[in-house]
């Protein structure tokens, strides 16, 4: 591809732009060529507004924490359990926040979120809540109060076009057959 193209593409949101949008003057450092993924925002996005969202979430050092899969399925052990129970809490304490679509793998989970109503706070606010209580109720069932459960942050993709959503329901329902490291 020519360089000229490249430039144009997809990533030019991850690169330094001005207030208005042009390249130029930082309004968001980008210390790096690329951003890790589970780090990437759209920045153009007001986080709190209606919307649907595909969340990725990858345990540190992607220990298999929450199962074992075999035979194109997963079996969740009680950690993975716990973990799904907190999830399907989220909106107790978001009622804006409809839960979709689940896929709980060894070492990462897939979720689809729907925030039905503009929020407060952004949709990050009760994702690091969830990964909070994960990890404070790990710590206390495995008497190990130094655990890290999570790798920082979380992957999201905003869905924005019609299709968008079914095609990532279909990948996160498809994902235990697709997983060549279980």
């Amino acid at each position: 591809m020519a360089r000229g193209t490249a430039d144009r593409g997809v990533n030019t949101a991850h690169r330094t732009r001005t207030a208005h949008g042009a390249e130029g003057g930082p309004v968001r450092p980008v210390h790096r060529a690329f951003q890790h993924s589970m780090l990437r925002r759209c920045f153009n996005h007001d986080y709190r507004d209606p919307f649907f969202y595909m969340i990725t979430i990858t345990t540190h050092q992607r220990r298999p924490w929450f199962g074992i899969c075999e035979n194109n399925a997963c079996t969740l052990s009680a950690d993975g359990l716990l973990v799904r129970d907190l999830w399907y809490r989220i909106p107790r304490d978001y009622p804006q926040i409809e839960l979709s679509t689940l896929c709980l793998m060894p070492d990462h989970l897939h979720g689809i979120v729907h925030v039905t109503e503009r929020m407060e706070k952004p949709v990050g606010v009760p994702l690091r809540a969830f990964k909070s209580q994960c990890t404070s109720a790990l710590r206390k069932r495995h008497g190990d109060a130094a655990l890290t459960l999570w790798n920082p942050g979380y992957n999201d993709r905003v869905v924005w076009r019609r299709g968008s959503l079914r095609a990532y329901r279909h990948y996160i329902l498809d994902n235990p057959s697709g997983t060549s490291s279980c």
